[in-house]
């Protein structure tokens, strides 16, 4: 995390993490909030959401990571339940 307009709040993985998030509220503490995994270990880290509210930010569509970036689970989804607020549920 930090502080200012331009850091987030965020889980970072990398050197092989696995992040699992079954549920939850997230909340910016910044402007911004995200998933991120560091670019190198792209494919050998990774992030799966299989629950939680998540504030300012949509798990399915992680734009600090590039539009279209999902990391909810394969048989979950992710919908805006109000304005800027997302819900990860069972399809």
């Amino acid at each position: 995390t930090g502080d200012g307009p331009d850091y987030f709040d965020l889980i970072y993985v990398s050197e092989g993490g696995s992040v699992t998030i079954n549920g939850g509220t997230f909340i910016a503490q910044t402007p911004k909030w995200t998933l991120n995994i560091k670019d190198i270990d792209r494919g050998i880290s990774e992030i799966k959401v299989y629950g939680g509210k998540f504030y300012n930010f949509d798990p399915a569509n992680n734009l600090s990571e590039g539009p279209n970036t999902n990391f909810v689970a394969e048989g979950y989804k992710s919908v805006e339940i109000e304005p800027n607020v997302w819900e990860v549920i069972k399809e």
